[in-house]
């Protein structure tokens, strides 16, 4: 089967560039922040060494791929702990909230099949075709991240101001609290990664020191050992 690039039809953002709506007040509980910084920067990563990547070599080729697997597994996990814990408490209290915000995650996970294809393709291709389906990976990967900060910015402007009206900031940190509970230890590490990667000293600092507060400390120390590597970058 041949693959060729196309350009799926993508939900309407919930914010549109020209119209956003107003930052939100600093004093309340922001559930994404920290979060979807760590994704932005790891989608740039993954872009930049999408692009790079010298497909005609079987190392690089592989070790590509493989990160882009694994960069697709946490994304999907994110939008996984969105449905099942921010977009259900939303539904409870002002039904067709997320209908929009759920639209456009069927609509990543349709990327993410179409990636998961070419990167099955890329395993058996060869030559030319591999050169042209890594094109095509590229170039589909980076119609993906366009639509996904697109939607991060819907949700950090008009569903965190639904979550703000709706709930306190106990209840955010309640449903924070459920969704840190069901990632698993080895997923737990990746987010960490990306999330330590893309914070400023003083973010890192504040975010750290809760956490240590908050942690058992063999809990707080293997989690440390885990991702020492960035904590000194």
């Amino acid at each position: 089967m041949t693959i060729t690039q196309e350009t799926p039809t993508k939900p309407k953002p919930l914010v549109q560039p020209q119209a956003q709506a107003a930052p939100l007040p600093p004093t309340r509980h922001d559930l994404y922040y920290s979060v979807h910084k760590g994704i932005r920067f790891m989608h740039c990563q993954i872009m930049t060494a999408l692009g790079t990547t010298e497909w005609s070599s079987n190392v690089e080729s592989l070790r590509m791929s493989s990160e882009l697997r694994r960069h697709m597994e946490m994304c999907a996990d994110h939008l996984r702990h969105e449905d099942e814990v921010i977009h259900k408490a939303l539904e409870a209290k002002l039904p067709g909230a997320s209908m929009q915000a759920d639209e456009e995650h069927d609509a990543h996970q349709v990327a993410f099949d179409a990636m998961t294809l070419i990167l099955d393709s890329l395993q058996t291709a060869t030559g030319p075709e591999r050169q042209r389906l890594g094109k095509i990976l590229y170039k589909t990967f980076c119609n993906f991240v366009a639509a996904d900060l697109a939607h991060m910015e819907g949700e950090e402007t008009v569903l965190q101001r639904h979550l703000h009206e709706l709930y306190s900031d106990e209840d955010l940190q309640q449903f924070e609290g459920q969704i840190v509970a069901g990632i698993a230890p080895d997923m737990m590490v990746r987010f960490m990664r990306a999330i330590v990667s893309a914070q400023n000293w003083q973010e890192r600092d504040e975010m750290l020191g809760a956490m240590q507060a908050g942690m058992p400390k063999e809990a707080f120390d293997q989690l440390m050992a885990a991702i020492a590597d960035t904590l000194s970058v």
